[in-house]
């Protein structure tokens, strides 16, 4: 199953219920035969494809790191504690901040495994968006 990393603040959304979208950075690639992933400027766009909806579609569609209705577990900070008979989970955006740089070892969420997560989402939709010249996924998720 995929993932989605999130930090403390994006964790805190999504538990209070407000976090909706999320946004991925494109790997920049090269032009491709046949086609464009990741164009440098709308005239290349405007060569391969009918109109800037059509590119957004097709490159959303064909390259698209999720799919809509893709099941998805979410990565977050934490740690685990031995508690003298087996292993205690402490993510860190649920716990007071004055314990949140404690001495636990905390992992980063990269290391997370699916059986830790505590969230998994739905993706609703996935689009390519431009911001500041700077391409993203957008990424609408749903609680599951």
């Amino acid at each position: 199953m995929k993932s989605i990393i999130f930090n403390t603040e994006d964790v805190l959304a999504w538990i209070e219920g407000s976090k909706k979208l999320h946004f991925v950075k494109m790997r920049k690639q090269p032009v491709i035969r046949g086609g464009v992933w990741y164009p440098h400027d709308k005239a290349v766009r405007a060569f391969y494809y009918a109109s800037e909806k059509h590119f957004r579609e097709r490159v959303a569609k064909n390259f698209s790191p999720f799919r809509p209705g893709e099941k998805v577990y979410i990565r977050e900070t934490y740690c685990c504690q031995w508690n003298g008979s087996k292993y205690e989970i402490l993510y860190r955006a649920t716990l007071p901040i004055l314990y949140r740089d404690f001495t636990w070892v905390w992992k980063p969420p990269l290391y997370m495994r699916e059986i830790d997560s505590r969230f998994h989402a739905i993706i609703k939709s996935v689009r390519p968006e431009e911001i500041d010249g700077v391409w993203f996924w957008r990424i609408e998720i749903e609680e599951d």
